[in-house]
């Protein structure tokens, strides 16, 4: 909550100058809670936050930050002990999702596999949809880039969007006819192109994450929906799953294609603005409308949430690192960022210009910050300091007093029966 909803809620309702430290903060915990920590990171992590309880302490009065003996230390809240003493449960609990066995295959879009949770229907493609389906399939295929290579140096043409595949298919069956060991099963099947009729679903599991399409989405309670791709000029593509497609093609061969719909998050638009670790993003245009189709191993899952400080066209992207998904990079790539899901410390910038900011005043509206009456200063004798030895012989003469007055009492009492 404090590293996701709370930065979110803050920046809606309160104050530049308020919520960019408490903002900062949470990214702060976000980042020290990242799987794989960086020590420079850390060095710069622990500069920034001085600076950030520093504003801290202009906006909460003195008690916020008293130590409150009630709870117990952090790592025993955190349940650090007891997750190293489950040993048996922890690495022998069955997977939530369990996804599907992919076999190995000599064409990367064929490994394009989910396992659906849901009932199949077959759909019609029609032939428009049909070649948009097969270009995408072909053009996504980076092993036949040999051959798109000696399409372009033979035909001459731009246009092979609308003319490799019939290039492609004459190409694979010449070499099949000539009984060349190029021609692969896989190539042949690839060149033939898919079939009209496929399969849609509505719920799968792709990678150890379920993906459930919009139009069922929206009436749950999770949410399971949203999708991002990283784009090739350096910025994401973010948007909702429409629909499942299986596409079937020749000798049982298939692959899984995830229709989405885009939102329009160019940045020269500022449709997606991103500002102390938090990315928003307008979903009231969409974008790409003829070319909606990823494989369904490209698509990594985001959550959105409506964001208070904007209309309700604004979404808040939250990137989550799913269970048993680790990707942990090799000495040789640790400088690589993953920019889908946040695996780095060094994904976290505490970026915040808190030096800059405005003084905060803290005071109540509707009453006067100028002191009317002077308060009146008693100042100390050095003389007067507390002495636990008088104060115990003042106590122990006053005891004494106190039993001597007593027995006075009782004296009195009992001469006064003996006289009557």
């Amino acid at each position: 909550m404090m590293q996701r909803l709370l930065p979110v809620g803050v920046r809606g309702y309160l104050d530049a100058n308020i919520s960019a430290p408490i903002i900062e903060l949470c990214s702060f915990f976000k980042q020290v809670c990242a799987r794989s920590l960086v020590v420079d990171d850390m060095r710069k992590a622990e500069n920034q936050l001085v600076k950030i309880l520093c504003n801290m302490e202009l906006i909460f009065p003195p008690a916020f930050f008293d130590i409150n003996d009630s709870f117990g230390p952090a790592f025993t809240g955190r349940g650090y002990p007891w997750g190293t003493c489950l040993h048996e449960t922890r690495f022998n609990r069955p997977d939530r999702n369990e996804d599907v066995v992919i076999p190995r295959r000599q064409l990367s879009v064929f490994e394009s596999q989910c396992r659906a949770t849901s009932k199949k229907t077959i759909i019609f493609l029609g032939e428009e949809v049909r070649k948009t389906i097969e270009w995408f399939v072909l053009n996504n295929c980076h092993e036949i880039d040999v051959y798109k290579e000696e399409f372009k140096s033979e035909m001459h043409e731009n246009d092979a969007q609308n003319k490799f595949a019939a290039w492609f298919k004459d190409k694979i069956c010449n070499l099949q006819l000539a009984e060349s060991p190029e021609c692969t099963e896989e190539l042949l099947a690839l060149a033939h192109g898919p079939d009209l009729n496929a399969y849609s679903y509505t719920a799968c599991v792709v990678n150890g994450v379920r993906f459930v399409v919009h139009s069922r989405d929206i009436r749950r309670t999770t949410q399971n929906s949203g999708v991002a791709v990283p784009g090739t000029y350096g910025f994401m593509f973010y948007g909702q799953l429409e629909d499942i497609i299986e596409i079937r093609y020749l000798s049982g061969y298939s692959v899984v294609l995830f229709r989405c719909k885009w939102f329009n998050t160019d940045p020269r638009k500022k449709r997606c603005i991103t500002k102390n670790n938090i990315t928003s993003i307008s979903v009231n245009s969409e974008w790409f409308k003829s070319d909606p189709y990823i494989l369904a191993t490209q698509a990594k899952q985001v959550f959105y949430i409506e964001d208070p400080s904007e209309n309700h066209n604004w979404r808040v992207v939250e990137d989550v690192n799913h269970r048993k998904i680790w990707d942990h990079p090799s000495i040789d790539e640790v400088n690589d960022i993953d920019v889908v899901h946040n695996n780095i410390s060094s994904n976290f910038v505490l970026s915040a210009e808190l030096d800059d900011m405005a003084d905060i005043g803290l005071e109540r509206v509707g009453q006067s910050s100028v002191v009317d009456d002077i308060c009146t200063i008693h100042t100390a004798d050095d003389t007067d300091f507390i002495n636990d030895e008088d104060e115990e012989a003042d106590v122990e003469h006053l005891d004494n007093d106190d039993v001597d007055s007593d027995n006075d009492v009782v004296d009195g009492y009992y001469s006064s029966d003996e006289s009557d």
